[in-house]
């Protein structure tokens, strides 16, 4: 899957590796994201972590309820503190 946004341009592949292009490229692994982190995003269901991404921490992407129609939408927000976030699309 691949998302855009201002933050550049983040691909998620099935084999469990990361491209996340925005002022730098980093690439990585991904993991799901556990029960306990999913609660903490007011979001519940599944979501992953991209491991040691932007700023060399990990970062959780879920998906987000949005008015527009046009494709997938996410979040993807500094897993510790949660206050840093950036959104996308796919579509």
């Amino acid at each position: 899957m691949e998302y855009s946004g201002l933050a550049g341009t983040l691909k998620i592949n099935p084999n469990g590796t990361y491209s996340w292009n925005g002022t730098q490229v980093v690439s990585g692994k991904w993991r799901q994201a556990t029960k306990e982190e999913m609660d903490k995003s007011y979001k519940g269901g599944v979501g992953l972590v991209l491991l040691n991404a932007k700023a060399g921490r990990d970062w959780i992407v879920t998906k987000r309820a949005t008015d527009s129609q046009k494709g997938d939408n996410v979040t993807v927000a500094d897993l510790e503190y949660r206050n840093t976030r950036e959104f996308g699309s796919r579509g």
